[in-house]
Order: structure tokens, then C-alpha cells, then sequence
């Protein structure tokens, strides 16, 4: 398609592996959550049901063999997560001797310190070569941005840590002040940045909401990645093409 000219990629589920990093990141908070504010201890029933019920506001089934890609883990940010789990919390009656606006800024920090520790080496991983991937969109004058969810510090951790950060031109994440996705500000902001028209922009991602993100920004080629959470059926009403992982851009652009 010569009539692209930018692409737009989501991070988690289509450039990075979304279960190895994401899952020990809910696993610590939820450990971190139910010691700090419950009086509950690991092994009772009742800590089970706790857990459980922080999962499901993320999206993540107990078993973790599914993860709702229009839940929280997939595509909420951290505030919005925060949010729902103090509303959780404050639901199961404990006294925890808070304000509400102190409870959900506490959850804030176990949320943000539970992706301090997660460990990269182990846990980081490509869905593909992403340099060689970027290096030869870059060699064809394609312009890159990432749109994420995810906090701006996380985000350019792990970016760092791959070596991407200097092939993007533009970086939107979800505690940046503009309207989260599906809003098309994201895609907007791209296309100012550089000089583009929407119509002349790929969005890839694996989620429906990234790619109802595309739809309503006008972009030019909606691409659905088949490696994150999002399965076949999720994606092929909203996408132009489907995809088995971001190396296979090259083949439709």
C-alpha cells in the first residue's frame, strides 16, 4: 500500500509478549493488595475469593487461560485500574482507616511498584525481531509512533531495555493528558507530529479497542496482530488485515 506512510503500534500483545510480563506484574499485586489492606492470609478460602475478584477486574480469569482483551489488563490504564480495585476493596467492607483518595493513590503504588518488580530479563520478550522489523521500516521512509496504555516511565523501561526508543518518533501512554484509546487522539497527535494525514497512517495492534482506535481516527490500514489477547474472532470485523505477528507488516503495506 504506497499510500502509507506511518505506522502507529500498541506495545503490549503486539510488540511484546503480554503474558510473561503482564500476569507476575496482577499476581504481585493482587499478593501486595490483600496483605496490605485485609486481615486474610494466603491459603483460606476467603484470600482465594479475594484474589479471584481482583483478576476479574483486570480481565484475567483465575486459571489465567484467558485474558479478556477488552478488560482492564489488556487496555485500561493504571488510573482507571486503581480506581476499580478501591471501588473492590472498599466493597468488602474493610476497615483500612483511609480516606478514599488515599486508598486508591496507595493501590497507584503497589500497582507501579509491582512493575518495578518484575524482572525484564526473565519476563521481557519480542513477538518478533523487532530491530530487524523497525530497521527495514525505517530503510523504506516509514515514520513510527507507539500508542500504549501503559505509564510513560514503564514504557520507556522497557523500550530501553530493547533498544526500540530511538526508532519511534512519537510515544503517546496512558498517563499522558490526552484522552485514552479508542479516542482518535493518539493517531491525531501522530499525524501533527509528523506531518501526515490519517488516511496515509497504519494502526497495529491486538486489542478491539486499538483498532477502534484506527477506525475513528480514519486511518488508512487497520492491522490485527494474532499474538496478544485478542483472538480472530475479536478482530476481523474491525481490521482490515490479520496478521500472526508485527514482522508481517511488511507483507501488507
Amino acid at each position: 500500500m504506497s499510500d502509507i506512510k506511518g505506522i502507529v503500534f500498541d506495545k503490549d500483545g503486539t510488540i511484546i509478549d503480554f503474558y510473561t510480563l503482564w500476569l507476575p506484574m496482577v499476581e504481585k499485586t493482587a499478593e501486595k493488595i490483600i496483605a496490605e489492606f485485609t486481615p486474610v492470609e494466603p491459603g483460606a478460602s476467603e484470600y482465594e475469593r479475594l484474589e479471584a475478584g481482583i483478576m476479574d477486574i483486570f480481565g484475567i480469569e483465575t486459571d489465567e487461560s484467558y485474558i479478556d482483551p477488552d478488560g482492564n489488563l489488556a487496555q485500561a490504564t493504571v488510573d482507571r485500574s486503581a480506581r476499580q480495585l478501591t471501588d473492590y476493596l472498599l466493597e468488602q467492607d474493610f476497615q483500612v482507616g483511609w480516606s478514599r483518595i488515599e486508598l486508591e493513590d496507595r493501590i497507584y503504588g503497589i500497582m507501579e511498584n509491582s512493575v518495578d518488580e518484575v524482572d525484564y530479563t526473565e519476563n521481557l520478550r519480542e513477538t518478533a525481531d523487532l530491530h530487524e522489523l523497525f530497521f527495514k521500516l525505517k530503510e523504506r521512509g516509514y515514520r513510527l509512533g507507539l500508542a500504549t496504555a501503559d505509564t510513560r516511565p514503564s514504557t520507556l523501561t522497557i523500550m530501553k531495555e530493547l533498544d526500540i526508543t530511538d526508532y519511534f518518533e512519537y510515544i503517546a501512554c496512558g498517563d499522558d493528558e490526552i484522552p485514552d484509546k479508542p479516542d482518535p487522539a493518539v493517531l491525531e497527535n501522530f499525524c501533527s507530529e509528523t506531518s501526515l494525514e490519517c488516511s496515509e497512517v497504519a494502526m497495529v495492534g491486538d486489542t478491539p479497542t486499538d483498532l477502534k482506535t484506527g477506525r475513528r481516527a480514519g486511518a488508512g490500514l487497520v492491522v490485527g496482530v494474532l499474538c496478544g489477547v485478542g483472538t480472530r474472532e475479536d478482530l476481523e470485523e474491525l481490521a482490515d488485515e490479520l496478521i500472526e505477528t508485527p514482522k508481517r507488516i511488511l507483507d501488507v503495506i
